[in-house]
């Protein structure tokens, strides 16, 4: 009886081109055999994910869970996703998106439904229970207790997907492109290419909307129109970028074009022809290009994105909003205010599925995949701060979605294991509300050990106090720059300040450094290599909360700022001038080092000679860069920069420690129209006349 209701079920789903979702707990291999015999009549392709060495299924496509991005640009009739497997949220989410019109998402376990937990822990399990008796197609089987747990199918068709025509296309490709969309998506680059600017294409949407075969079989068109010759393809990993190619080649097949392609085990490394080369290239890899293409940009981070986009001439950006790996509405606002001349398109029609389809509704409400904040109209400005009870989460879907929409804000790309992160760990949530708004959300760990290990690896010092750490802090765009976030920091300083010595946080998005320089945060550590993920160098930053720590934390600042200048032409080379300013200005007390030897004994007597020539007008920077990044480094040491305005620090960090030359720092705004050598040299006798001696010689 179970067995047919499941057959029945899938032949259900099928006839009406909306997908579904199974669930199938105690299940036997038996009973899996018949399951994956109906999914796979009538040839229907078929994936199973799973890290079961023993499971062979003749003609199924078997994937284990680390390996999901060799299957993510393929289209699958039915998937079966083994959740007694290694198997975690985003797996589910990812091979969702990728079963085509009228297919199942089928997830199977051993364990009876009771004790059926995967993705999680107790949370997040009561969590994705619920989510799954919301689905609108849905059947639930246990098979140990011969029962139907939920059961609910549409009984609408769903519209089939019109076939372009007379899109002004070219008829050859006009047979490959999906939808009407993106039949106008690639009419609208092509134009837009044509101009003689420089520019930069943002082609956006969901997942699965064909963004990526769509720059593909544009490709194809500009390739068989000789207007395109060189195009390097940047994304996280050859993988991700095979549609592009697949598309690519249909197109030139269809065309007449020859080429050929290379690569290894059936993966495209490139395409190539008489007049044109179409190729993958790391990031990490890229010099100065005429063309460029870089897929799902919030894989590789916006300043990877940024410097890529300033070398190529033509640049073409594929970012998902919604869906997994999606960035959301705050990374695309970002990303326009960081690449030159930007174009957006937006791709809305699904290609794989229609629209309105359940199981991507079910997908993107159960992660939480297409979340941005909703803020009705603030009735008074009255914020009260309150810690929240994860366990009430799960029973309150909309103060969860609230709290979420926020969170998603402060990171570049919204995963799905980062709703799991946030029920089963011990991070604690505290959210700022108006009236019954959330404004602002912050999720912090009270015993951190991240922040412990970068201090004792980097300055050999051991605090025996816990260190809370600022997991998570946002603020809804529209209400930033009001002091909400500020005042949600104060609270939950307050809240620790018995059970922590110290806070701090870590962060790659160096636009919010200011914010945590207002509220007494102190970098301490730049890593110097870029992160992986954002492609910027992560931030960590501190605050002492009791008297007892302050004086140790101190001098690991001080030691900070003085290897931050001395490694600033080097490591540190990359970094804009403006965030070193901003960060040897502030000291985070101010009272100077009293204690320190004077500079002469640093300084050669050759260079005691070289600085006061300098110092008289006698000599030119380029005779006293040396001395002068001494003098910077003791000055940052002992906090006296604050003593300099702005300008002439910025003009000392820009050419005494990160070398730059003198012309390059006009370029700068705000030292435009300045005589750097002057503000250099007045900016040095303030600092040998207020804070450092020069000894006797001086």
């Amino acid at each position: 009886m179970l067995q047919n209701r499941i057959e029945e079920f899938i032949r259900h789903v099928d006839s009406t081109g909306y997908r579904g979702l199974l669930v199938v707990t105690s299940v036997t291999s038996e009973v899996l055999r018949r399951i994956i015999e109906v999914l796979g009549s009538r040839n229907r392709r078929v994936l199973i994910v799973t890290s079961s060495e023993a499971t062979t299924f003749h003609g199924i496509d078997v994937v284990k869970p680390n390996n999901i991005v060799d299957v993510l640009g393929t289209t699958y009739s039915h998937v079966i996703v083994d959740t007694d497997s290694r198997i975690d949220a985003n797996t589910v989410a990812a091979v969702a998106e990728t079963i085509g019109r009228g297919g199942v998402l089928v997830l199977v376990s051993r364990r009876d439904w009771t004790k059926w937990c995967p993705l999680g822990y107790g949370r997040y399990c009561r969590y994705l229970k619920k989510r799954i008796s919301d689905a609108r197609q849905v059947l639930v089987v246990d098979f140990s207790n011969k029962k139907i747990i939920v059961d609910k199918t549409i009984n609408e068709k769903a519209p089939t997907i019109p076939r372009p025509h007379k899109t002004g296309l070219p008829l050859w490709l006009e047979e490959l492109v999906a939808t009407i969309d993106q039949a106008e998506a690639i009419k609208e680059m092509y134009r837009l290419l044509k101009t003689e600017n420089a520019i930069s294409i943002i082609l956006t949407g969901n997942r699965g909307r064909g963004k990526t075969s769509a720059i593909g079989l544009l490709l194809s068109l500009m390739i068989a129109r000789k207007e395109v010759g060189e195009v390097a393809v940047v994304a996280s990993s050859l993988q991700a970028v095979q549609s592009l190619f697949v598309h690519l080649a249909r197109g030139l097949r269809k065309s007449g074009i020859k080429y050929k392609a290379w690569g290894s085990r059936r993966i495209y490394q490139g395409i190539k022809g008489g007049w044109f080369k179409v190729y993958f290239k790391e990031y990490t890899d890229l010099l100065a290009q005429p063309f460029t293409v870089i897929d799902e940009a919030a894989t590789i981070g916006i300043a990877r994105v940024r410097r890529i986009a300033h070398r190529s001439r033509k640049t073409i950006i594929s970012t998902t909003i919604h869906g997994y790996e999606g960035s959301g509405k705050a990374f695309l606002h970002r990303l326009l205010s960081n690449i030159p001349n930007p174009h957006t398109i937006v791709l809305e029609q699904p290609i794989r599925y229609p629209a309105s389809d359940p199981l991507e509704e079910w997908i993107y409400h159960t992660f939480m995949l297409n979340v941005e904040p909703e803020i009705k109209e603030l009735q008074h400005d009255k914020i009260i701060v309150e810690q929240v009870n994860k366990d009430l989460l799960i029973e309150h879907y909309n103060l969860l979605r609230s709290i979420y929409s926020v969170l998603v804000l402060a990171h570049y790309r919204n995963m799905p294991n980062d709703l799991v992160l946030l029920l089963e760990s011990n991070h604690e949530i505290f959210v700022a509300k108006v009236g019954e708004n959330v404004v602002a959300v912050a999720q912090v760990n009270i015993d951190d050990k991240m922040l412990k290990d970068l201090i004792e690896r980097n300055y050999g010092v051991l605090l025996p106090i816990n260190i809370a750490r600022i997991v998570r802090i946002a603020v809804v765009p529209s209400l930033q720059r009001r002091g909400i976030g500020s005042l949600l920091l104060r609270e939950i300083e307050g809240i620790f300040k018995e059970a922590a010595g110290a806070i701090g946080a870590v962060f790659s998005n160096h636009d919010v450094i200011p914010f945590w320089l207002r509220n007494g945060y102190m970098p301490f550590y730049i890593s110097p290599r870029f992160n992986r993920i954002t492609g910027e160098k992560n931030v960590a930053v501190i605050k002492p909360l009791k008297d007892e720590v302050k004086a140790t934390l101190m001098n690991i600042l001080a030691e900070f700022r003085y290897r931050l200048v001395l490694a600033a032409s080097s490591v540190y080379r990359d970094l804009p001038a403006e965030e070193i300013v901003d960060i040897l200005k502030n000291c985070g007390y101010d009272e100077t080092s009293s204690n320190e030897m004077e500079l002469k004994s640093l300084l050669t007597n050759n260079q005691v000679y070289r600085l006061k020539a300098f110092l008289g007008s006698r000599l030119h920077i380029e005779s006293v860069q040396d001395t002068l990044l001494l003098l910077l480094a003791k000055a940052a040491y002992k906090c006296c920069l604050s003593l300099l305005d702005r300008k002439q620090i910025l003009a000392m960090v820009f050419i005494v420690a990160q070398g730059k030359p003198l012309w390059e720092a006009y370029n700068i705004r705000e030292l435009k129209d300045e005589n750097i050598e002057a503000l250099i040299r007045d900016g040095t006798r303030l600092l040998l006349d207020r804070c450092i001696s020069l000894g006797e010689q001086a």
